[in-house]
């Protein structure tokens, strides 16, 4: 019946979930040769017969483009609907709902599979939300609990260009961090810095308002950060009393802005040093 179809699909879901996130390195993604479990079916069906896997130079698997082109037209309109959020948030069910709508007309059972491979593969494109709140790192428990409730999840495709784009090399440079093109990978790591920051501060670095009012917005943003993106390029430079629009007229402006930010960090950093030393002196 329809309740025991239902749950298999949910069962084979779950454990193709926990070998796409944990083991789609491996050869095979670590499945026996001797045993045909469901989600391995949907992994020799879905993924490997469909070639959205190769070997890479070190012997591990890495997803690809689809290698059979009757798969070409859902893998593009999957794509797109991704790159659709560049301007704006989407949510997982208006992906659901595109990917149902004529000429695709992706069926359920096929969605539950399709949709997770896809924000998998492609996780470095964009930056996954439930609510307002940023999901910095995929997991196979997000995948399942954004597949049955996909109207609080939400996508937005990274746009890093010009102004930003340079800033973002700024940020790094500051950081001493490699240059690196601005995946969702590399956001996470450039913003982990900024976070261990304010989560090493004491109760005093935290809490005082013996501090310059730049000091104290930076500290702010950074403690009520949720989106890597509108931090470093929104809430960082009101804080620091400019905007990436101003620092893209000037070069040097925006060199002066990290070297702001350096002494600015400095200063909330030190801020329990400078109360001790006042109370010795």
């Amino acid at each position: 019946n329809k309740t025991k179809t239902t749950g298999a699909i949910r069962s084979a879901q779950r454990n193709f979930l926990r070998r796409l996130v944990h083991n789609s390195t491996e050869p095979n993604w670590g499945f026996e040769d001797h045993l045909f479990p469901p989600e391995k079916t949907v992994f020799l069906s879905l993924v490997k017969a469909k070639g959205f896997v190769k070997m890479n130079e070190d012997g591990q698997l890495g997803f690809t483009d689809p290698t059979d082109k009757s798969f070409m037209p859902l893998w593009e309109k999957s794509l797109g609907f991704i790159r659709s959020s560049r301007s704006g948030k989407r949510s997982l069910r208006e992906f659901i709902e595109d990917l149902m709508q004529p000429p695709i007309k992706l069926k359920y059972g096929m969605l539950q599979f399709w949709l997770p491979l896809v924000l998998y593969a492609r996780r470095n494109d964009f930056a996954l939300y439930e609510g307002e709140a940023y999901i910095p790192t995929i997991s196979n428990e997000t995948l399942e609990i954004a597949l049955r409730h996909p109207h609080k999840y939400f996508i937005k495709a990274f746009q890093v260009e010009g102004v930003d784009l340079e800033l973002f090399k700024k940020y790094r440079e500051f950081l001493n961090q490699s240059d690196r093109l601005p995946t969702n990978e590399a956001f996470i790591e450039t913003v982990r810095p900024f976070l261990t920051f304010y989560r090493g501060l004491n109760q005093y670095s935290k809490k005082t308002t013996r501090l310059s009012p730049k000091a104290s917005r930076v500290r702010d943003v950074i403690a009520k950060s949720k989106d890597p993106e509108a931090l470093f390029f929104k809430e960082l430079p009101a804080a620091m009393g400019t905007s990436k629009k101003q620092l893209a007229k000037d070069e040097e402006k925006a060199s002066q802005y990290i070297e702001d930010l350096q002494s600015v960090i400095r200063e909330i950093r030190t801020s329990y040093e400078v109360l001790i030393q006042r109370f010795m002196d």
